[in-house]
């Protein structure tokens, strides 16, 4: 009967502005049953080395991220319901007060957006309101209000039903 060995990843590095980005990796493996009685050393080095195969590719995942999002000079998509990634990372977990304050302090410097259009664009965005944002819900709602600030996502487009 073969062994099956899971290895995992999670890595959330911070952006300006409240951001974030993060990237994960899981690799399952099936592995001789032998090994874990008779070559111990073999399953460490099985182990170390798919756990070294999903750092790297977190690691190159971040880092192109990275690139295309400071290269990234085309007008900010908002979808009509936006898809969320949860994972053991925390970005499940309840937007932080920090994240919130940061989203209506955001709102408050668009004019032409006002409480009423973060309503209808978080609505939009999530079919649900701010404060009942999870992490990751609000991290893509601030930067698509530094996209409207930016003048790269016009308010209309962005609140549009």
């Amino acid at each position: 009967m073969p062994l099956k060995l899971n290895v995992g990843l999670s890595r959330k590095v911070g952006l300006p502005d409240y951001g974030s980005l993060g990237a994960t990796c899981h690799i399952e493996l099936e592995l001789a049953h032998s090994l874990i009685h008779e070559d111990l050393d073999g399953f460490h080095r099985q182990v170390r080395q798919a756990f070294t195969a999903c750092s790297q590719a977190v690691q190159e995942e971040l880092a192109k991220q990275r690139g295309q999002e400071a290269e990234q000079v085309e007008p900010v998509s908002v979808p009509a319901q936006a898809e969320t990634k949860q994972s053991s990372n925390g970005n499940g977990a309840q937007a932080s007060t920090k994240q919130i304050s940061y989203i209506h302090s955001l709102a408050g410097q668009i004019k032409q957006l006002g409480s009423n259009g973060l309503d209808r664009l978080s609505q939009r965005m999530f079919g649900k309101a701010t404060p009942q944002l999870n992490g990751l819900e609000a991290s893509n709602l601030i930067e698509t209000l530094q996209a409207i600030k930016a003048g790269r996502l016009p308010v209309s487009e962005a609140t549009a039903s």
